[in-house]
């Protein structure tokens, strides 16, 4: 079985993966950068992480889950596939998780992709920076939050505001950081690419 195969059950069964077209560019970048190890916020059922395995180069994938049901299926569906050997997943909070990965797999990651909550962008962009080399990349899923961050506030309903508010500072702050320099692609449901050029401070 590969990864196609999972994506064929997936959408059969109607659980959200990772878009095509955000998959096929993932693929395309992480080639043309020679991307070797990746950190991923947001294992879910564990697609993204099997389909980082497979791509050439890639030498080590870490993922890291909060819900402890997603966290067993995404480590039961990896379990049967070969090329899951060189994905770690950890189970835990990505916003309070960032010692212990420092700690265990040495961070410099080449590439992080951000799908976690979100409302949390902010905060896990944050951590990412302790993890991610210099002259590396963090990649932002599904910014455009189904049309959600483009949005004119009096026509959002309440509930959902916080999660619009905190997308639209989040993307005000990868523009404006010193650290970063980012090209927001309409790709999938929006894909922020971050290149980290320089530490805060």
């Amino acid at each position: 079985m590969k990864a196609t195969d999972f994506r064929t059950i997936a959408e059969l069964d109607h659980i959200p993966i990772i878009r095509r077209d955000t998959e096929e560019f993932l693929a395309r970048f992480i080639s043309k950068n020679n991307s070797k190890r990746i950190l991923e916020y947001g294992t879910a059922i564990g697609y993204s992480a099997l389909r980082f395995s497979e791509m050439k180069g890639i030498k080590e994938i870490v993922s890291v889950e909060k819900d402890e049901y997603a966290f067993e299926i995404a480590k039961k569906n990896l379990s049967l596939f070969e090329t899951s050997k060189n994905i770690k997943l950890y189970k835990g909070d990505a916003l309070k998780i960032t010692n212990k990965l420092i700690e265990e797999t040495g961070g410099s990651f080449d590439l992080i992709f951000i799908d976690g909550g979100k409302s949390h962008y902010l905060e896990l962009i944050k951590e990412a920076m302790k993890l991610c080399k210099i002259g590396g990349y963090i990649l932002s899923d599904d910014i455009w939050q189904r049309g959600l961050t483009k949005m004119n506030p009096l026509e959002v309903k309440r509930k959902h505001r916080t999660s619009m508010r905190n997308m639209q500072g989040y993307i005000e702050y990868l523009k404006t950081s010193p650290c970063f320099e980012t090209e927001i692609l309409d790709i999938g449901d929006g894909l922020a690419v971050s290149k980290y050029i320089k530490q805060n401070g």
